[in-house]
């Protein structure tokens, strides 16, 4: 004999079976993006490209990396500023070919670019993390948040540049950040325990610095937390900004 409530079972379980594919939808949603660890030139080529689109986490063994053929590298491709995909993250110092081992050190996780000229750059397009990474970059390495180039940021997207050391720029500035994005959208930029030294460009921009803030549109929040910098010449001075709608917040930036 059948239940006296049959009739309602079908549509019940109908209901727990949509709220089973939601929740199974939403926790993939919420998954961390996928690992590719890197051990040369090709294998950082082949991360970058994939992040352009897809959420990365790009783990980097300790080794030297060029920018030369990679989507950070302006010069190779004018026309398309590089892009990071929301929740991607650089990650340098691990100390194995699986990258399962880890140790964050000066030196030990190189990025440059030997192009003639270089012009390295990338546009997040969400959430990003770039972390213990010894940058020797030229012309240094300029990281924009640009609604004029791509769809706006997510409400509330944060970048999050920490524990890197920015060396040997002679030309342009060793870390720039280029904001212009909705007001509407907040963001934080955090720059946390990083070191910038012994580099000596000569630009002639107003308020040329090692770590400089371009806001052109926008209100996001600057957090610089425990960054040092130090020996420094040319025409660069510690922390430079430009835009009226800034809000910044200094904590613990060393200067000497």
């Amino acid at each position: 004999m059948q239940p006296w409530n049959v009739s309602n079972a079908w549509p019940r379980a109908r209901r727990a079976g949509a709220a089973l594919v939601l929740a199974v939808a939403a926790s993939v949603a919420l998954a961390d993006p996928p690992d590719y660890c890197v051990g040369n030139d090709s294998e950082l080529v082949s991360a970058l490209g994939i992040a352009q689109t897809t959420p990365l986490t790009v783990k980097l063994q300790q080794n030297t990396y060029h920018l030369n053929q990679t989507a950070w590298n302006a010069k190779l491709t004018p026309s398309a500023t590089g892009k990071f995909a929301a929740g991607s993250s650089l990650l340098g110092g691990y100390t194995n070919a699986t990258c399962t081992t880890r140790n964050i050190g000066v030196g030990n996780t190189v990025i440059t670019d030997t192009t003639v000229g270089p012009q390295d750059q990338v546009n997040i397009l969400g959430d990003a993390t770039i972390e213990g990474i010894t940058f020797e970059l030229p012309n240094g390495l300029v990281i924009s948040a640009n609604a004029n180039e791509n769809a706006a940021l997510p409400n509330g997207s944060q970048l999050t540049i920490r524990r890197n050391v920015f060396i040997q720029t002679t030309s342009g500035m060793p870390l720039e950040v280029f904001w212009n994005e909705d007001p509407s959208a907040g963001g934080t930029v955090r720059i946390v325990d990083n070191l910038m030294h012994d580099n000596t460009s000569a630009t002639s921009i107003n308020d040329a610095a090692a770590i400089f803030f371009y806001v052109s549109n926008g209100k996001p929040t600057i957090e610089l937390i425990n960054n040092t910098v130090v020996d420094n010449g040319g025409t660069l001075s510690g922390f430079g900004l430009l835009g009226a709608m800034l809000r910044a917040q200094r904590r613990g930036y060393g200067f000497a």
